[in-house]
């Protein structure tokens, strides 16, 4: 399915033969896919169109021949060296490398990246509430009234003169038995629900920053003898030139002279030297 990589879209995913995810695929090149692997700490990896197993074009899936715990180690951290008619095509260049007034005959591109952050969101445990019974014991006092007999005794004179016989005086007497009663009190407990402890979670969405550095690559030319160069396009990338003891700095936007030395657009004659 190799010749078919080139039909691979920035943003395709890719996996790897177990169905394990690499990464996603961020730019096309000639004879390699660049693919952007990890989520905020990303890492470029160069995966050469001979190494692409299978392409899924319904799914938007591209599958490698090298497991994705392998894939750091295969030296695919620079493009691979690309031959005309391994998916590389001749097209001009951004610099003309040539006097003015003649096209370009060979042509070559540098690619310039920049890392781009992108931050996702996992669901982990952050802590948890306990929630649970226990027992405490409380002392209540209160007043119970309660009832209980007491005896009284009155001393009253005989009323009337009622005789008694020679037996009145009698060695076991007379005895008289009267019952005395009392309350008591018994305590009893009855346990009754009081309370319910009601217990629940709500979702709070709330903003937290991040950052993170990222890297991105500049055009770093140093012309070299009587060069002449004019632009073509442009770019958001600068570029740093550099004649026999100065070193100019300019944007594509912006051309600037220091000394006799001028980068000029393509509007402009391009028979100024540096």
């Amino acid at each position: 399915m190799t010749s078919n990589a080139s039909s691979v879209q920035p943003g395709w995913a890719v996996y790897d033969p177990n169905g394990d995810k690499v990464g996603d695929v961020a730019d096309v090149g000639p004879g390699y896919l660049l693919i952007q692997k990890g989520l905020i700490f990303t890492k470029d990896i160069y995966v050469p169109f001979g190494q692409v197993r299978n392409i899924d074009q319904d799914r938007s899936l591209v599958y490698i021949e090298v497991a994705s715990g392998e894939v750091d180690s295969m030296g695919w951290d620079q493009p691979p060296a690309a031959t005309w008619g391994d998916g590389m095509t001749d097209t001009t260049s951004q610099w003309d490398t040539t006097t003015s007034g003649s096209q370009a005959t060979d042509a070559e591109r540098l690619r310039l990246h920049e890392e781009t952050v992108q931050a996702q969101t996992r669901r982990e445990q952050a802590g948890e509430v306990q929630v649970g019974k226990r027992v405490v014991e409380d002392r209540q006092e209160f007043d119970v009234p309660v009832t209980h007999e007491e005896v009284e005794i009155r001393r009253v004179p005989a009323s009337g003169s009622t005789g008694v016989g020679g037996d009145a005086f009698t060695s076991d007497g007379d005895t008289i038995r009267v019952p005395v009663s009392a309350e008591a009190v018994e305590v009893t407990k009855q346990p009754r629900v009081v309370e319910e402890i009601e217990i629940s979670k709500r979702q709070v969405t709330e903003s937290q920053r991040v950052s993170e550095n990222v890297r991105r690559e500049e055009a770093d030319i140093r012309p070299q003898g009587d060069v002449t160069m004019t632009e073509q396009g442009s770019t958001e990338g600068q570029l740093v030139g550099s004649g026999a003891d100065r070193t100019t700095r300019a944007s594509l936007d912006d051309a600037e002279a220091v000394g006799d030395q001028t980068v000029t657009d393509g509007d402009q004659p391009a028979d100024t030297r540096w």
